[in-house]
């Protein structure tokens, strides 16, 4: 067995897959340090056991995990004529796809050691990156949007939603045009917005595409806001003009 080289590699898509456990993640980076230049490392199973005090058996479940998840390959060689295994040998998957070298093992290679394994064939299914990955919200969208909307609840949940729709720059400035009318309407004005949906629900509801009803009339929250302030004409004449721009007529 050659010296592993100083340094290890485990590449973000490794370190972050929450399918793997972390003694999968430090057997992979151990592997890549092991690797020649082709990525074909020929440590057995025993050989790992020993350098982590684990049992064959663990370390035969850690390699299948790298493999089901599509990290590496392996394949055995068997001694000619026989149903012994001669040799097994791992190589990493590059760039997420099981580009697996079929070259057959050079005699000269350093022979690996019977080992107990249930990887015997090349897993030609290309990498699926784990659900999740790259899945990061747009924090400049998601504040326009939670500062636009007015019932501030259950933030949590609208940035899952946001993680998983990913909308565009273009669709939250539809929402904003829609909210600035919506929080003109008597169903979203009384009762200090009591009737205002949460967040998260207008959005799987898709609320941005509702039709919006406005009365042309002057609704009864404003008759009454006059009343109260006593305001003159003018004030009136502007007071509705900024209603009916918010409202987009």
């Amino acid at each position: 067995m050659d010296n592993p080289n100083y340094y290890a590699i485990i590449p973000a898509n490794v370190r972050y897959d929450k399918r793997l456990s972390a003694n999968a993640k430090l057997l992979y980076g151990e592997i890549t340090a092991l690797s020649n230049k082709n990525g074909i490392c020929f440590a057995t199973n025993q050989y790992f056991a020993n350098l982590y005090g684990l049992s064959s058996i663990s370390i035969s479940r850690l390699i299948k995990s790298l493999k089901d998840n599509g990290y590496i390959n392996t394949q055995i060689t068997y001694k000619d004529g026989t149903n012994e295994i001669d040799k097994r040998y791992i190589q990493i998957c590059k760039e997420g796809i099981n580009n697996f070298d079929n070259t057959p093992i050079n005699k000269n290679d350093k022979e690996n050691n019977t080992s107990s394994t249930n990887n015997t064939s090349i897993n030609n299914t290309p990498y699926n990156p784990p659900k999740g990955e790259n899945k990061k919200i747009n924090e400049e969208l998601f504040n326009k949007f939670w500062n636009e909307y007015p019932k501030k609840k259950s933030k949590g949940n609208v940035e899952k939603w946001f993680e998983k729709n990913k909308p565009s720059e273009d669709l939250i400035n539809l929402m904003i045009d829609k909210l600035k009318i919506l929080k003109t309407t008597e169903q979203w004005t009384k009762k200090n917005g009591q009737y205002i949906p949460y967040p998260t629900t207008w959005l799987n509801a898709k609320g941005w595409e509702d039709e919006v009803t406005t009365d042309s009339s002057i609704p009864e929250w404003f008759d009454k806001k006059i009343e109260e302030k006593n305001v003159s004409d003018l004030e009136e004449e502007e007071f509705l003009k900024k209603i009916k721009e918010a409202r987009g007529e």
